[in-house]
């Protein structure tokens, strides 16, 4: 499994596979950080013959229209909402609206 952080926040991703390589064995769970080449390359490649991706519907329509030259099966979560955790010390009239 090959985990691709968006290149705005790379090192979240890299802590999120640092921890999930606990509970796999060596080698499954792999992350690859790059620019922009890094997706199209990755969907495009013989190999991997599933994609699942999270983000906007922009990058989703090309992720899919990528992958579908190798018959790839896909997954797209293009909902744009973003969960969050609101602590009980927040006032929440100050962060809604963000």
């Amino acid at each position: 499994m090959i985990v691709k952080p968006s290149p705005f926040t790379p090192c979240g991703g890299l802590k999120l596979v640092e921890l999930g390589q606990r509970f796999f064995p060596p080698g499954v769970l792999q992350v690859l950080s790059g620019d922009d080449n890094l997706g199209p390359w990755l969907t495009s490649h013989p190999i991997p013959a599933k994609i699942s991706f999270t983000g906007s519907t922009f990058t989703g329509k090309k992720v899919m229209e990528t992958a579908s030259k190798t018959l790839k099966r896909v997954t797209l979560e293009l909902g744009g909402n973003d969960p969050a955790i609101v602590c009980e010390d927040v006032d929440i009239a100050d962060v809604a609206p963000r």
